[in-house]
């Protein structure tokens, strides 16, 4: 609830009713309109064909180890979640076209620049709550301790290669720095998986062998 409160803050302000001066309603086609409506657009079509692709996907392939990389998953590890995170920004931009042109009274403009309050909170969300820290780091320790070792080494290249939520080119991805991608790329490390710190198999192999050491020592 207080999600769709938050998202919906830019539209709901601009059609306050004490949000206007006049009956006096702004043109379309600013740069503000055209720039909001190309996010929206790309944005909505990154979200559907993405879910849509994962859906096909999942039908067939259900609990097996096969990894989805093609389509927009080849450049995006989680599309779905930057298209909604787009389609946001650019329902606020669009906003601020009345605002900007002074079609709105001086309150309602501080609070619709301010609504940007919207999509970085559902951003946050989704990159800090309920969307990649369920997905990232879980799934690869799934797939670390459930599957095979050709299988992980298969899903850590796919990991290597293909950026978290921005989406890049795989192969310019692959060859970029792991500082880049924990910084310009939004990779942070609460995001990565690290079988020797994170694996509950390698860290009962880890005690088994001191284990042992121990013993051959004594």
């Amino acid at each position: 609830m207080v999600w769709v409160w938050t998202v919906s803050l830019p539209v709901t302000i601009l059609n306050s009713p004490k949000a206007t001066e006049d009956d006096y309603e702004t043109p379309f086609g600013t740069g503000q309109d055209i720039t909001g409506v190309v996010l929206y657009i790309v944005g909505l079509i990154m979200e559907t064909v993405s879910d849509a692709q994962k859906y096909r996907f999942m039908r067939a392939h259900g609990n097996d180890d096969a990894i989805y990389d093609r389509g927009f998953f080849a450049w995006s590890r989680h599309p779905n979640y930057f298209g909604e995170m787009v389609i946001h920004f650019g329902i606020w931009v669009i906003t601020l076209s009345p605002a900007f042109l002074g079609d709105v009274n001086t309150g309602a403009m501080n609070a619709i620049v301010a609504s940007v309050v919207g999509p970085r909170f559902l951003t946050f969300l989704l990159m800090f709550v309920c969307g990649l820290p369920l997905q990232e780091r879980p799934g690869a320790k799934k797939r670390y301790e459930n599957g095979s070792r050709s299988s992980w080494e298969a899903y850590a290249r796919y990991l290597n290669r293909t950026s978290i939520l921005i989406p890049v080119p795989p192969q310019l991805y692959a060859r970029t720095p792991a500082w880049i991608k924990r910084t310009l790329f939004l990779e942070y490390p609460m995001y990565v998986f690290d079988p020797a710190k994170h694996s509950d198999r390698s860290k009962r192999q880890s005690s088994a062998e001191e284990g042992l050491g121990d013993r051959q020592a004594g």
